[in-house]
């Protein structure tokens, strides 16, 4: 399934495996269940920014190209990036 980028994402519920379209900087993703895990496919260049409920990586804003995928898992109210 796709979904729009936005600046506050909400998964879709029960799936893992999301195409992400256009390009608006995500600054939050919303409290799931802990363990989620959801893979990310950015159909266009979007920035994912590092805050409070976002851990990337690399500890800093991270633009992703199209086609790039990134792998995040909620413990709580914070996701991770694996």
């Amino acid at each position: 399934p796709s979904q729009v980028a936005a600046s506050a994402m909400r998964f879709l519920r029960n799936k893992s495996l999301i195409n992400v379209t256009g390009g608006t900087t995500i600054t939050s993703f919303k409290e799931d269940e802990t363990g989620r895990r959801v893979t990310l496919i950015f159909a266009a260049g979007t920035t994912v920014n590092n805050t409070a409920s976002i851990k990337l990586k690399t500890g800093a804003n991270t633009t992703y190209l199209a086609g790039s995928r990134a792998t995040f898992e909620c413990m709580g109210s914070v996701w991770y990036e694996l």
